[in-house]
């Protein structure tokens, strides 16, 4: 059940109340399934790894949502798949610096977020790296492969220092339209 509100963005207050115990019960049960995910991806990429790696065409796309506040907390979350099968090789969640205009609560609230927890960074280029290192450890290295991704610069320029020549990359504008024709169709489906 604890699974099912996961898939279904139920919070984890919610998913607590619905079942009629605390957040620290369903917190529990929530690393515990975590963890049993974090094995079970494992285990496929052994196996990936055991047949010489994946495909050779992967796509890479962010999607940004937030913790707490829409503009104050903002996160990035880079995920990187394979383009015929899906597979999902890696998702990172990274901080990002706050955005946008404020009004003079949003202000309190973020001098607020500063005093406790310190400033916050953008992890975007660190949190993309790392996806991109998975990538380099997953991919056939006796192959040139291809990643598509949106025409974000520092891309380009991590695929340049990881990959070297053996990679080509792909950008479209992320304002194109989002069907069956654009080439970031299975990331973003």
């Amino acid at each position: 059940p604890f699974f099912l509100d996961r898939i279904s963005k139920v919070t984890h207050r919610q998913s607590a109340r619905n079942f009629a115990c605390s957040r620290s019960t369903e917190e529990r049960h929530f690393r515990r399934l975590s963890s049993h995910c974090e094995a079970f991806h494992g285990a496929r990429m052994a196996e990936i790894e055991a047949r010489g790696g994946l495909g050779s065409v992967f796509l890479l796309d962010e999607l940004e949502t937030y913790e707490q506040h829409r503009t104050l907390k903002p996160v990035t979350i880079p995920v990187l798949i394979e383009r015929e099968s899906g597979f999902v090789l890696d998702v990172r969640v990274g901080a990002m610096a706050p955005r946008g205009r404020r009004n003079a609560e949003e202000q309190r609230q973020l001098a607020n977020i500063l005093e406790r927890e310190g400033e916050r960074k953008s992890e975007s280029r660190e949190v993309v790296k790392a996806a991109f290192e998975r990538l380099r450890e997953a991919s056939p290295k006796d192959r040139e492969l291809t990643v598509l991704t949106d025409q974000k610069l520092s891309y380009a320029q991590l695929l340049r220092d990881l990959f070297g020549e053996r990679c080509r990359h792909l950008r479209t504008p992320s304002t194109r339209r989002r069907d069956v024709s654009n080439p970031l169709w299975p990331i973003n489906h």
